[in-house]
């Protein structure tokens, strides 16, 4: 008996034949288009992060790396291949460390504004696949507070690269959907947040992944 023919298999030999096949492309026309999108993020934070000057995780720790996000964002398409955009971005939390049982928690979050090209490779179908890559003016808020009734908090901003890579499809000449991945570096200032027994404490440097699906508009 013939082995069934699996689920990635099945995808790669699908969408080919959706992307190239023979029906009409819809003209990428240069205008503006505003949009939102909702996903998931995902963070390398380490448990170790939670303090600089210790290994706080030496007896036992663990760390939630990801949180809900969403971003609503804008932008102007100069021809089929190119276009501009703004993006507010809010990461949710992008760091959260409890030490010891609930002894101590640290946790970040993150939001701020990203401006990014995009390069656009229209196929089709109505389908375009499309890259981005700028930069995210990062706020970041993070909170440390241990059970014996100790807390500290900072704020700090910083402004670092960014990108993606997606993939576009039109419903008509105005609605399209879109499924991203995008990368955020350099989220913080410190391999730790609290940077001595006594504080204070810094944001946590960490990489951050969405993964998200959106909806936008072109006028």
């Amino acid at each position: 008996m013939k082995n069934p023919i699996s689920p990635l298999r099945q995808l790669l030999i699908v969408i080919p034949a959706l992307v190239l096949g023979s029906g009409p492309l819809l003209a990428a026309e240069p205008g503006l288009y505003l949009g939102a999108s909702f996903g998931t993020t995902s963070s390398n934070v380490k448990g170790s992060q939670a303090t600089s000057y210790t290994d706080a995780c030496a007896v036992s720790c663990s760390t939630d790396d990801s949180d809900k996000a969403f971003s609503l964002f804008g932008g102007y398409r100069f021809h089929r291949h190119l276009a501009a955009e703004v993006a507010y971005v809010d990461l949710g939390d992008t760091a959260v460390i409890s030490v010891s049982g609930g002894f101590s928690t640290t946790k970040q979050d993150t939001k701020g504004l990203r401006v990014a090209a995009v390069g656009l490779l229209p196929l089709d179908r109505g389908f375009t696949l499309f890259g981005k890559a700028g930069f995210y003016r990062w706020d970041s808020d993070v909170r440390f507070s241990n059970n014996l009734g100790t807390s500290y908090s900072a704020s700090e901003s910083g402004f670092k690269p960014s990108f993606g890579l997606g993939a576009e499809y039109a419903l008509n000449k105005n609605v399209s959907l879109q499924l991203a991945w995008d990368r955020y570096t350099a989220l913080g200032k410190s391999s730790g947040a609290l940077q001595s027994g006594t504080g204070p404490v810094k944001t946590i440097d960490v990489d951050a992944d969405l993964l998200s699906f959106g909806v936008s508009y072109r006028f």
